[in-house]
């Protein structure tokens, strides 16, 4: 696999891959990442 150039590790440092599937809701994920919330549990 080719090493990954800047901007494609950029993208990749924002997307969480474990909880994927569970992101139903465009906009509290966007409140997550301003507010640096780490558990889904906490904003809710």
């Amino acid at each position: 696999m080719r090493q990954l150039k800047f901007h494609e590790k950029r993208l990749l440092k924002k997307v969480d891959f474990y909880n994927w599937k569970k992101e139903q809701n465009v906009r509290e994920v966007k409140v997550l990442r301003r507010y640096l919330i780490q558990d889904r549990e906490d904003y809710q």
